[in-house]
């Protein structure tokens, strides 16, 4: 049930958003040696939630994609796996927080869950 998340409300988890940050809301431009500078756009949805929402929005975003993928067959199910691992882990690496691979996974779920009830609500 979607709800608030088990990560503490302060000013180290919490605050201004992006909370539309997908693949299609940043820019990257290769800086040349393996650098890379990503910029973020679109910020109409920004609001006040857990930092990591960003995080996981991304995460879960791009598991849907692999998952497509998978399920359309351009891809199988091990280098599918294999590919969200290394997203995730890259994803850790440069979200330059400390981030707990139990809170990114609720974080995930609680994304998941926004997502079905704002459906649900435009339905309504």
């Amino acid at each position: 049930m979607w709800g608030p998340m088990s990560i503490p409300i302060n000013e180290e988890t919490f605050g201004i958003i992006h909370s539309d940050f997908h693949t299609s809301n940043f820019m990257l431009d290769n800086l040349g040696d393996n650098l890379w500078n990503m910029s973020a756009i679109d910020f109409d949805n920004s609001q006040r939630s857990w930092y990591i929402i960003d995080l996981a929005t991304v995460v879960f975003m791009v598991s849907r994609q692999v998952d497509a993928a998978y399920r359309a067959g351009t891809m199988s199910q091990e280098f599918a796996t294999m590919l969200l691992e290394q997203f995730i882990g890259w994803s850790i690496i440069g979200y330059d927080m400390p981030v707990d691979r139990a809170e990114l996974t609720e974080a995930c779920q609680w994304r998941k869950d926004f997502e079905y009830y704002a459906r649900i609500n435009d339905l309504t």
